[in-house]
């Protein structure tokens, strides 16, 4: 009988013994991982270093879920120091410890900006060893995402996506046909060299905050600024010629903030009237770090196809950008 009075079988009771043996295990366990009661960590994770504070991803329970960090490191550019790559996987490993409650992690791919060489992501990875962190690839943002959009779908043919991504003031787009082959087409990619200052001109909105700072519109005209700028920026690159020249997407994918300003959406619904706007993930900043997850967990590389029209070799300073 139970303190309600009703009959409980045996099998019944031996379940819930069971069960709750199982969870004083885990918690015992837990306890001694981490001083509190966390998730099973993963052991092989994604750690997405564009976004800032950056994201680490990991599967748990048959879930992928991702993790923000505190630290404000961001590697998207050829500027990256060694500082900042071992600062980015240290924090990784910070928040794998107090989020997951384990003392690090096994493996982890990185991700890191589109316009880095194959030599600088080769120096990233190497960085990253040297300081005792198994990083068994370090992709680009294009590749996370790619691999997030293979996982979350099931690909019944070649598909072509674009992809927009705002992080870190750097607006960011990408042509790409993925293949059932588990390959991808790299058509396109171009992106704004200077970073848009959002934070700045919010700061400067605070400025003129009160009943004087609405006069003559000119809180709205600050702010709206750098959202006017990318909205130009963004229809530059999609109306350029070479753009026209590739396929057209049957996706857009917003990554980051890009998906937050309707004028950007605006441009791409102008450009791409007939695409849709995937919806794979309910947070896009956390795409990359999800598609990261994916090629850890699975131990599996997501490569360009040979027919690809641009090469990803160059110095990033040689690379036509817009301004």
């Amino acid at each position: 009988m139970n303190q309600c009075g009703w009959p409980i079988s045996r099998q019944t009771l031996f379940s819930l013994l069971l069960h709750r043996a199982i969870y004083n295990i885990k918690l015992q366990a837990s306890k001694q991982a981490s001083g509190s009661v966390r998730a099973m960590a993963p052991i092989r994770v994604g750690i997405d270093l564009v976004q800032s504070p950056l994201r680490v991803g990991g599967l748990v329970l048959g879930r992928y879920i991702v993790v923000r960090g505190s630290m404000e490191v961001k590697i998207t550019g050829k500027t990256a120091t060694n500082e900042q790559v071992m600062l980015g996987v240290t924090e990784a490993r910070n928040v794998v410890q107090s989020y997951f409650g384990s003392p690090s992690f096994d493996a982890a791919v990185l991700v890191v900006g589109n316009n880095l060489s194959d030599n600088r992501l080769e120096i990233i990875s190497g960085i990253a060893r040297s300081i005792g962190f198994n990083v068994t690839q370090v992709v680009r943002e294009y590749t996370a995402i790619s691999a997030a959009y293979y996982e979350k779908e099931n690909l019944e043919r070649d598909t072509t996506i674009v992809i927009i991504s705002l992080n870190g003031g750097i607006l960011d787009v990408s042509l790409l046909t993925l293949e059932l082959s588990y390959q991808y087409v790299l058509h396109f990619h171009e992106a704004s060299r200077e970073p848009i200052h959002f934070e700045k001109h919010q700061e400067e909105s605070h400025q003129f905050g009160g009943i004087f700072g609405f006069v003559a519109g000119a809180v709205k005209t600050v702010v709206l600024d750098p959202i006017d700028k990318a909205f130009n920026i963004l229809k530059d690159i999609l109306s350029a010629d070479k753009f026209k020249e590739h396929p057209e997407p049957s996706k857009v994918v917003f990554v980051g903030q890009a998906g937050g300003f309707e004028k950007l959406r605006q441009a791409a619904k102008e450009r791409f009237p007939q695409a849709e706007v995937w919806a794979g993930v309910d947070d896009p900043t956390e795409l990359g770090a999800i598609g990261a997850s994916v090629l850890s967990y699975q131990d599996r590389k997501l490569e360009m196809n040979p027919r690809s029209k641009l090469s990803r070799t160059y110095d990033p300073e040689e690379d036509s950008n817009i301004n």
